[in-house]
């Protein structure tokens, strides 16, 4: 799916607005403590999920277990 997936909080979106995606690279997840859990914050090339889509607990386990790395901000 991905092979980099960066972590952020909600109130951390300046962080999470200003990674640099180059090509495949990957997506920024932020997370929260509401339902649902997840918010896609910018991705590059990737079908699924899409940008600003929101994500359900399993969903976000999903894209964490498929990614080759998960980088916590």
């Amino acid at each position: 799916m991905c092979p980099i997936v960066y972590i952020s909080r909600p109130s951390s979106q300046t962080i999470a607005r200003s990674i640099c995606l180059e090509g495949d690279s990957g997506m920024v997840l932020s997370l929260d403590d509401t339902l649902p859990p997840g918010k896609v914050e910018r991705t590059t090339n990737v079908p699924s999920p899409q940008l600003e889509e929101k994500l359900s607990y399993d969903q976000v386990l999903m894209v964490l277990l498929n990614a080759d790395k998960v980088i916590t901000l």
